[in-house]
């Protein structure tokens, strides 16, 4: 594990600001949801500022993010 993996609610929430900055905000704030990018990673916001994939592996709908990309950008 590194210091940029989340491992519990309490370190999402304590890094909650550094992880959703104003430029994930905004990619967040400004996509059309009716053009979303599905990709074998799972479906992309923005310009992969935040993934988010079904994370069963099967058809059932079971989203989360598996990915925010808080520094690339």
């Amino acid at each position: 594990m590194n210091d940029n993996t989340v491992s519990s609610p309490e370190i999402f929430k304590r890094k909650y600001d550094t992880f959703f900055n104003s430029k994930v905000k905004q990619a967040l704030r400004n996509q059309d949801i009716r053009r979303l990018t599905k990709m074998a990673q799972g479906v992309m916001i923005g310009y992969g500022e935040i993934w988010i994939s079904n994370i069963t592996g099967n058809d059932s709908d079971v989203y989360k993010i598996t990915s925010i990309n808080y520094r690339a950008f």
